[in-house]
């Protein structure tokens, strides 16, 4: 029953972090989308700047949340940051999504690209882009975060699931 409450717990938790994540990442890329239309007229390194600055913020802000709501599994009983275990639990979560990644980093541009042809503002292309690609990534985050042990209490790590 414990366990069954902490992982409930976990999921609201890596929700939450999604959020402010998403957030953070809409909030950079339409303001670098801005600042980029400022320095350049060409809409296609205004749709690359502004899908990078999103992507960017939106794991900067993801990560230390993430640490910070899982410390009874990235700290060691003396208090100390277990680096190795919280790099390769990353590195799972975004192996799990190299395809939607790619997907997003390669078709994201094209969407902003072309609201800003229609002649929609930077930031509201951005926001735009965002509104199509967002759900799908949204969608898949939880199933894959699940799979790779990136929801997880203490006692059910994806290493010890897969060894019974």
């Amino acid at each position: 029953m414990e366990i069954e409450k902490l992982e409930k717990n976990k999921y609201f938790s890596f929700a939450k972090n999604l959020g402010i994540a998403a957030v953070a990442g809409l909030a950079a890329g339409a303001g670098a989308a801005e600042i980029s239309s400022l320095i350049t007229d060409n809409k296609t390194a205004t749709a690359i700047v502004s899908t990078f600055s999103e992507y960017v913020a939106a794991y900067a802000a993801f990560l230390p949340l993430h640490a910070r709501d899982n410390q009874d599994i990235y700290r060691t009983a003396e208090g100390k940051f277990k680096w190795r275990a919280f790099i390769k639990d990353q590195a799972k979560l975004a192996g799990g999504f190299v395809i939607l990644d790619m997907a997003y980093l390669t078709g994201r541009p094209f969407l902003a690209k072309e609201f800003l042809d229609y002649g929609i503002t930077p930031s509201q292309a951005s926001l735009y882009a965002d509104a199509i690609s967002y759900p799908s990534l949204m969608a898949a985050a939880f199933p894959i975060a699940k799979f790779t042990g990136n929801i997880k209490s203490k006692e059910k790590r994806l290493e010890d699931r897969l060894e019974k």
